[in-house]
């Protein structure tokens, strides 16, 4: 059978995965095979992921450091604490 595991995305965070060998499904209806990409909507969400066969899959996970309906202001605000702590 299925081995599947469920994760829970945040809001508004990017999240996305690569299959880097084997094949999976995603809750249940997306079939995914090695070398594919597949994002996640930025709306916060639960998703199960059930391995098809033997497989290896890569997730990443982050809040933006860009957030398109900041305003000018407050992006150049954001640009320069970055600037600063690095």
């Amino acid at each position: 059978g299925l081995v599947g595991s469920e994760m829970c995305i945040r809001d508004r965070f990017t999240t996305f995965l690569i299959v880097t060998s084997g094949s999976i499904k995603v809750n249940q209806r997306i079939s995914i095979g090695t070398d594919r990409l597949l994002f996640f909507g930025r709306e916060g969400e639960t998703f199960r992921l059930e391995g098809e066969s033997a497989c290896s899959v890569f997730i990443a996970s982050a809040e933006p450091i860009y957030d398109a309906s900041e305003t000018l202001s407050e992006k150049e605000e954001h640009s320069t604490s970055l600037q600063t702590t690095f």
